[in-house]
């Protein structure tokens, strides 16, 4: 147990747990950089990525370049850690005493020190090459990829590869043309991916087997399994781990040796903090927050020598520690669900950021407390304006104003909407859209609530000078501070593709 918990701390650490949380302060998202060279069709799942929180700062950049297969690996962890809802420590720590009854990592393969592959191969997640190598810089291929992909999946979910589907499995991987050059080993995966719609093949009805994998191919199809499989975290919220919360309470008092404990709890979290006494913190604070839906984490209380007072804040999800430092009194605050201090000043959500490329308009909105819906200029001259509700349906309006803008983006967009068939309000009150109009309206207008895409109306209306396209999300949508609506709208039609 020592070893596993000083080296995943270690890696924690020095490297930073996921990119949401690494972005600088003043551009929380980062889109201008961060997304900077990746494909058209990745950008909408990179971002997503950039939201689940799953991918390592320093992977996110050089997005067709190929990922080495210590990259690849580095991402399953956290990917899987996600799944768990726990940092990388509990997650190593958790999988090993449940499924192994054992804490301890297993040897590194011969040719790679990176402690992330070490970790990975202890959580069965990744394999070797044989002869005990790992090739960790050598490029991953499509093959190795649908079988870590896969491997992810049975890590996280606990399962194993059944025999029942396997027939059908292998009749999906021998569909392809080239099936010919399937390993026996990547035949399950390659199926399974298939199956699930997770990773596609490439051009000719082929898979290309031994062709190198991207990164932004690796971040998309994470984020498809995230989306896809059977079992994720990301349907309905509830962690992977294999323990209930009752049980990871129980494991803090049985395996971890606290005095002067104390706890407070409420419908989502229960926080149990103390003096630990033991390995691996010594005789310091330790403070963990169990989470009602499964999962827990260490929060980070370095610094302090005593505490005063631990509280929830008035913002969901937050606790708000007071105590004692070398500096003397000091108040934090920690977001409970991801375990980073909240900055003074900062909202309990991403701040609105606009996004814009070639072809394309992007902008995030984030729900506050002080607000309902917004509203927000997206151009340095008057000519359009964006504009969210949220309560209780999401409705946007996109509103073009005439004789305002002569070439560019906007006036692409505009004419783009203007093409599509949907109803106008001076012909009819019914904005109902068929089938075939919300194809054509998604690859030109596209509202993400929280991550995920949504369908409904759009119709236009003209008022005093401008036109306006609306469009209302089918149902309601229980929106809280801190969740997102996103809006892009795109020149040219698009549809994404992954080879």
């Amino acid at each position: 147990m020592k070893r596993l918990l000083s080296l995943v701390l270690c890696l924690s650490m020095c490297f930073g747990i996921c990119a949401a949380n690494g972005l600088a302060a003043d551009d929380p998202m980062g889109e201008t950089a961060v997304l900077e060279g990746c494909s058209v069709w990745a950008r909408q799942e990179i971002r997503r990525a950039i939201t689940l929180g799953f991918v390592p700062e320093e992977l996110l950049g050089d997005y067709t370049s190929d990922i080495t297969r210590a990259e690849f690996a580095k991402i399953a962890l956290y990917f899987s850690a996600m799944q768990y809802h726990c940092s990388l420590d509990d997650y190593a720590l958790l999988y090993r005493i449940y499924y192994q009854d054992n804490p301890a990592l297993v040897e590194p393969f011969s040719d790679c020190e990176d402690p992330f592959v070490t970790v990975a191969r202890s959580v069965d997640l990744v394999d070797g090459v044989g002869n005990n190598l790992f090739e960790p810089d050598r490029p991953i291929t499509r093959q190795e990829s649908a079988r870590l992909l896969l491997n992810a999946y049975c890590a996280y979910t606990g399962e194993r590869e059944s025999e029942e589907n396997r027939d059908d499995l292998e009749r999906l991987a021998a569909a392809y043309a080239d099936s010919g050059l399937f390993p026996e080993w990547a035949r399950s995966g390659i199926g399974q991916m298939a199956l699930w719609g997770v990773m596609n093949g490439v051009e000719n009805n082929k898979f290309s087997p031994t062709k190198h994998y991207t990164r932004e191919q690796c971040i998309a199809t994470f984020v498809r399994l995230y989306d896809r499989a059977p079992k994720s975290i990301g349907h309905d919220g509830v962690s992977m781990c294999p323990y209930s919360p009752e049980e990871l309470i129980k494991l803090l008092e049985e395996r971890f040796l606290y005095r002067e404990t104390d706890h407070l709890q409420n419908r989502d979290y229960y926080v149990t903090y103390g003096r630990f006494q033991g390995l691996p913190h010594g005789d310091e604070l330790d403070m963990y927050v169990v989470y009602a839906k499964g999962g827990r984490r260490r929060l980070d209380l370095s610094g302090f020598q005593r505490l005063e007072s631990v509280a929830f804040g008035n913002e969901p999800g937050q606790l708000v520690i007071t105590g004692y430092t070398r500096d003397g009194e000091t108040t934090e605050t920690l977001d409970l669900n991801t375990g980073e201090e909240v900055k003074s000043g900062g909202a309990a959500g991403i701040p609105d950021s606009v996004t814009a490329t070639d072809d394309s308009l992007s902008a995030v909105f984030t729900v506050r407390e002080d607000r309902a819906g917004r509203s927000m200029s997206l151009a340095p001259e008057p000519c359009m304006l964006l504009s969210v509700e949220t309560d209780p349906a999401v409705t946007v309006t996109a509103s073009f104003y005439s004789g305002q803008f002569e070439d560019g983006l906007i006036p692409r967009l505009f004419r783009a909407l203007t093409a599509l068939p949907v109803p106008s309000a001076a012909e009819t009150d019914d904005y109902s859209n068929t089938d075939e109009v919300r194809e054509a309206v998604g690859e030109r207008f596209r509202v993400i609530v929280n991550g995920e895409n949504v369908t409904g109306d759009l119709w236009r209306t003209q008022g005093n000078g401008h036109v306006d396209f609306v469009f209302r999300a089918g149902g309601n949508f229980d929106l809280r501070p801190g969740d997102t609506v996103e809006v892009i709208l795109y020149a040219e039609p698009q549809t994404d593709t992954l080879e």
